[in-house]
Order: structure tokens, then sequence, then C-alpha cells
């Protein structure tokens, strides 16, 4: 929160006060809330009308380009909105997401969308998950690399250059260097980019009983289980750009859960860590290497 959105609020000295509390409480977060559990922490702050109806405030001044904040505090200010949801701040929390779609946010739209399924249980925010959702549709097709790259923070330095993320069941470093302690049953799940226009999804479980891989051109699996052999049953990855909310839908569909460690693998480029948690938030906590 920078200096000039906190003069842009015109704050009693009350608020003020609340507002730097709040902002130190954030600061203390090394990324936006990715699980209920994180949401929590802020939910004593949602509770408080006074200062959640200033939010509303900071955040309708946002919308009017008049005040800004940075993408992991702007996140908490939003999700208080979710955790009290007024009619005000589902109006406020609406206008936000059309402005992510409008501004091609996409990072902003999947954090969001995330946010709200976290309370999913709420019938007052199941309208917005829905446009969330279509929202995203639109954006689900493959793009140059170097414009996906730059907008998750990753900037290429060389013309050759390229960058993976793996999920897993089990820790990063135990696929590299601790492969005899997987389960059969274990699986990972990696995205591969490579300069300017290749980039490919693929999955499989240990034991091999399936494996799976998306490009632009479509899907290929190679599997003899019945379950597995239809391919319109798998989640659908038209581009790299919705590859969080794609790694969410394959551990409903296959039925596991992905630890909150990512592996990277990159050459050639300089990461922008912070910017990347954003976009992967929903499913990832930290990297390795």
């Amino acid at each position: 929160m920078t200096e000039a959105s906190i003069t842009a609020l015109a704050l009693e000295e009350s608020l003020l006060k609340e507002w730097s509390d709040f902002h130190a409480h954030v600061e203390q977060f090394a990324a936006s809330a990715a699980t209920r559990e994180e949401a929590e922490r802020v939910a004593n702050y949602s509770r408080n009308d006074v200062f959640v109806d200033s939010v509303v405030d900071a955040l309708s001044l946002y919308l009017a380009g008049r005040n800004e904040f940075d993408a992991k505090f702007g996140s908490y200010l939003d999700l208080l909105l979710i955790q009290r949801a007024h009619d005000e701040d589902i109006a406020v929390l609406q206008k936000l997401a059309a402005k992510f779609a409008k501004d091609d946010n996409i990072v902003g739209l999947i954090g969001l969308l995330h946010r709200l399924r976290l309370y999913g249980g709420d019938a007052r925010l199941a309208p917005l998950i829905d446009f969330c959702s279509s929202a995203l549709v639109r954006f689900d097709e493959p793009v140059d690399n170097l414009v996906w790259a730059k907008s998750v923070g990753i900037e290429p330095a060389s013309e050759s250059w390229s960058f993976s993320v793996r999920l897993g069941t089990a820790p990063p470093h135990y696929w590299l260097a601790r492969r005899d302690e997987l389960k059969p049953t274990d699986v990972s799940v990696e995205l591969l980019v490579a300069n300017a226009r290749e980039w490919r999804i693929q999955v499989a479980r240990l034991d091999r009983l399936y494996s799976a891989q998306w490009r632009s051109s479509g899907i290929t699996v190679a599997t003899e289980n019945l379950r597995y052999k239809s391919l319109t049953a798998w989640p659908a990855a038209g581009g790299q750009r919705l590859f969080p909310v794609f790694a969410m839908q394959l551990a409903d569909y296959l039925q596991v859960t992905w630890t909150r460690t990512a592996w990277i693998n990159a050459q050639g480029v300089a990461i922008n860590k912070p910017q990347l948690l954003e976009w992967l938030h929903s499913c990832v906590d930290e990297f390795r290497p």
C-alpha cells in the first residue's frame, strides 16, 4: 500500500491506525490466501463493519483509477468483502471481476475466483463465481509464450529460453533425488514452455497406470485402464495461461491432492517469484529450488 493510497482514502485517525495494523498483518504473509485456513487469518477484520466499509471505499477508488494497491495486499482487501458479503460488497466485487476481465488481467481473475470458491458455500457468491468462471473460458487458448511469460513474472533474457513448473502428490525433491521413496500411486503434472511457441502439459502416475499430454493440437493419453481411456473425460487445456485452474481440475479428476510446493526449472530467464506465485497461488505456496 503506497503513501498515495493511504492519502487518497482521507481516513479518520482511528481508521488510519486500523489500516496500518491490517497492512502490517498482511505483510507477514508470503502471498495471497490460498486455503480457507489462511483466509481465516484476517476474518476478524471482516467483522468490523466500519473498517470493511472503508475497504469498500478504497476499492471503489481503485476501480475509478484514483487508488492503487499491490496484487497481494489488494487480494486481502477483496477477501474481506467476500467474507462479509453484504450487498455493497458483492457490487464492488462484481465491478472488480469485470475490470479484471476487461483488462485481460488473468492473474487477478484467477485469484479472485479462487478466493470466492474458498467461501463457495455462501449462495450470495454463486453469481460471481459463475461470472469469473465464464470470463476465464475465453482465455483458455494458446498465446505467444513471450506475452504469457511477462504476464506471470518471467522475463526471457535470451532467444533460447525455457521454463517448467511441476506439481506432485509427493514433495518435488522426491521426484528428482528420492524416487525410490515414491509410491506407485504418486502422480506429477508439469507445464513446460520453451521459446516463442512450444508448450505442453504432461501428467503421469509413477506406475504408468496412465499418462497424458496436452499441446495446442489436443490431448493424447496412454493407458489400459478403461476409466481413463475416454479423452473427453479428462479436463481440457487450451493453453498455458490457465494452468493453475487446470491443475486443480486435474487433481479433482484424478482424485489426488498436490503438495503445495512446486519445482521450477528455468533457463535463460529472470523470474519475479512474488508475481509468479500470485499466478500459481491457488495451488502453490512456495517454489523449489
